[in-house]
C-alpha cells in the first residue's frame, strides 16, 4: 500500500478529538462500512477496532489466517531472540490455531517426546468447536521445538543463567498466561503439572 493510497481509504476516519469513545468507535465503524461496501479493502469489516489486535486469527468461513502486526512484536517475537523463545511466543499462538483445525482424539504425549508425529489426520477438513487443551498444544509445540533444533544438529541456546528449556517454558508461561483470555495462574499451572520436560527444566519434584 502507497501512502497516497492510504491516505484515500483512511482520510476520513476521526483523528482522535471525539466527545467521547462511543462517538470516536461509531464514526470510524461507519467510514469501514463505506469501504467494505464499495470493496475497497475486504478486511475493513473487522477494522479499525481500537483494541489489542489479536495475534493469529482463523477465519473459517473464509479458510484465511490473518497475523496482526502484534505478532512480529515482544514477547511473541523477538529479533535476537533464541529458537526456544520464537517457538514459545509465536509459535504457540500458531500451534493454538492450526490444532483447531483437527481431530485430536488421537494426540497422546508418546515417548521420546514424539507427540508432534502423532495426529490421527481423518478428521482434518472438520472444524473442532472444543476449547484447544492447552496441555496437549504445549505438548506438541515442545515436541516440534526439540525435533526442529534437534534435526538441524544446532545446541539447544541458552539465555543468560537460564537454558534453553528453561528459556522455551518461560516464555510460553507468559505469552499463553498473562497476554491473551488464558489468564489463570492455576489454570497455567494445571497445565505443565506432571509434563516430564518441565519437570527436568527446572529440576523440580512431582507435586
Amino acid at each position: 500500500m502507497s501512502e497516497s493510497r492510504l491516505e484515500d481509504i483512511y482520510w476520513n476516519f476521526p483523528d482522535g478529538n471525539d466527545d467521547s469513545y462511543v462517538t470516536h468507535w461509531v464514526h470510524a465503524k461507519r467510514n469501514a462500512s463505506r469501504l467494505v461496501a464499495k470493496n475497497v479493502y475486504h478486511e475493513l469489516s473487522r477494522l479499525p477496532h481500537f483494541y489489542y489486535d489479536v495475534p493469529i486469527a482463523y477465519d473459517l468461513q473464509h479458510n484465511t489466517m490473518t497475523i496482526s502486526a502484534t505478532a512480529l512484536t515482544q514477547p511473541l517475537h523477538f529479533i535476537d531472540g533464541t529458537e526456544g523463545m520464537l517457538y514459545a511466543g509465536l509459535g504457540s499462538m500458531l500451534a493454538a490455531n492450526a490444532l483447531r483445525l483437527l481431530t485430536w482424539s488421537g494426540v497422546k504425549p508418546g515417548d521420546g517426546h514424539s507427540s508432534a508425529r502423532e495426529f490421527q489426520m481423518s478428521g482434518a477438513s472438520t472444524f473442532s468447536s472444543q476449547v484447544v487443551s492447552q496441555r496437549e498444544a504445549l505438548q506438541i509445540l515442545h515436541a516440534a521445538y526439540t525435533e526442529a533444533v534437534d534435526g538441524t544438529g544446532q545446541t539447544l541456546a541458552s539465555f543468560r543463567n537460564f537454558t534453553a528449556n528453561q528459556v522455551f517454558f518461560l516464555v510460553w508461561c507468559y505469552t499463553n498466561c498473562f497476554l491473551t483470555d488464558f489468564q489463570s495462574h492455576n489454570i497455567c499451572d494445571d497445565v505443565v503439572a506432571g509434563y516430564e520436560p518441565f519437570f527436568a527444566a527446572f529440576r523440580c519434584g512431582h507435586n
